[in-house]
């Protein structure tokens, strides 16, 4: 519901599970040929993993990049605090 709203994805993942999911292994890096919204790439950006994606959908290709800018942009923000 919520998730769908604002990604505007059909199928969204919650960024704290897949940030769970990601952090229970040891991968420097992390394929999704699904990439839809972005949030694997956003949980890649957060716990410090490089970050492939492949999506079809032009529109989500530009929600994803966007929303992979904020994570960065935040991420820098913190580390200058």
């Amino acid at each position: 519901g919520m998730l769908k709203d604002r990604t505007a994805h059909p199928t969204p993942r919650p960024l704290d599970t897949m940030e769970y999911i990601i952090g229970m292994h040891d991968w420097k890096s992390v394929l999704d040929p699904f990439t839809g919204s972005g949030t694997t790439g956003v949980a890649c950006i957060k716990t410090g993993r490089k970050f492939i994606g492949i999506e079809l959908d032009e529109g989500y290709c530009e929600i994803a990049a966007r929303r992979m800018r904020e994570a960065e942009s935040h991420l820098f923000a913190e580390v200058v605090k």
